[in-house]
C-alpha cells in the first residue's frame, strides 16, 4: 500500500498536446539548419510525420504489452 500513497502523492504528467509537440519538432529542424535557407511548411511537415511515427510506435508497443 505504501507504493499506492507514494504514486498519490506525484502529480500526474500529463502529456503535451500534438500540436505543441510538432511545433517544437518543427523548430528543432529550424534550428537544426542554422542559418541555412530552408522552408517552415516542409519543417512542419517532416516535424509532423515524426510525431505521428512516435505515436503510432507508442501505441503499437502499449497494445503488445496488453
Amino acid at each position: 500500500m505504501k507504493d499506492v500513497a507514494q504514486a498519490e502523492d506525484k502529480p500526474m504528467v500529463e502529456p503535451k498536446p500534438r500540436e505543441e509537440r510538432i511545433r517544437e519538432a518543427a523548430y528543432r529542424r529550424y534550428l537544426a539548419r542554422s542559418d541555412a535557407q530552408g522552408d517552415a511548411w516542409i519543417d512542419w511537415t517532416e516535424a509532423e510525420a515524426e510525431i505521428d511515427a512516435e505515436d503510432a510506435g507508442l501505441s503499437q508497443s502499449t497494445k503488445q504489452g496488453s
